[in-house]
Order: C-alpha cells, then structure tokens, then sequence
C-alpha cells in the first residue's frame, strides 16, 4: 500500500508541474495581447488626441492616416501665432492654419498629402 501511495504522489506533484508552467504562461502572455493590441491601433495609423503647449499657444491634435483634426489657441497678444507641423511618412512637412490674435480659437480638419508620422507645435509671425 505504501507503494501506491507514493505513486499517487508522484502523479501529483507531475502534474502539478505543466500546471504551473502553464499558469506562469498565461500570466505572462495576458499583457502581450494588449500591448499587441495597442501597436495595431498605431499600426493602423490612430493616435489618441495629443495635446502640445508653447508660450505662444496651445492645442490638441489628432489623426488617423492622412486625416488629420484638432483645435489652436492663440495665449498671447505678440504678434505669434501658432500652428501644427506635421511630417508625414514619406518625409512631406504640412502646416495647419494658423490661428490669432490673442485668445483666438480656431478647429481645424482635413487629409494630408500622405499618412502622418509626426508633428510639433510652433509660431509664425501673424
């Protein structure tokens, strides 16, 4: 009987292994999944609404692909007025409007010449 025992415990403890393992696994490839979830929204070329500050203004920015939508204001009566640069994937810089005088809010919406890669926020002389 003692044999059989010590069998039944064997089995145990082997099948106590893979189960471990197995749980370990899973622990590990649940934040795989979102963080792949994640890379195949940037892959599809969507941000989430990105918001940039200077002392000339600030503003919010957003895109997916080419289509590109946000707002500007304008913080400062100096004659600045800011505005978004975008660089796209081919390397293509594009500007936005450009919004002022002082206090002004200006919404902006329309298609790049290509997918946007990036951006920053700058002034120019109004």
């Amino acid at each position: 009987m003692p044999k059989r025992l010590e069998e039944g415990t064997m089995k145990k403890r082997l099948l106590a292994v893979p189960l471990a393992v197995a749980a370990t696994l899973a622990l590990y490839a649940a934040p795989a999944a979102s963080a792949s979830t994640a890379s195949a929204s940037r892959v599809a070329g969507c941000t989430p609404p990105l918001t940039a500050y200077i002392p000339e203004g600030h503003g919010e920015i957003q895109w997916c692909g080419r289509h590109v939508w946000g707002w500007l204001k304008d913080d400062r009566a100096d004659g600045r007025c800011p505005f978004f640069r975008l660089i796209t994937v081919s390397g293509h810089v594009e500007d936005t409007l450009r919004v002022g005088p002082a206090g002004a809010t200006k919404s902006f919406d329309f298609l790049a010449a290509d997918d946007v890669d990036d951006y920053n926020l700058r002034w120019a002389s109004c």
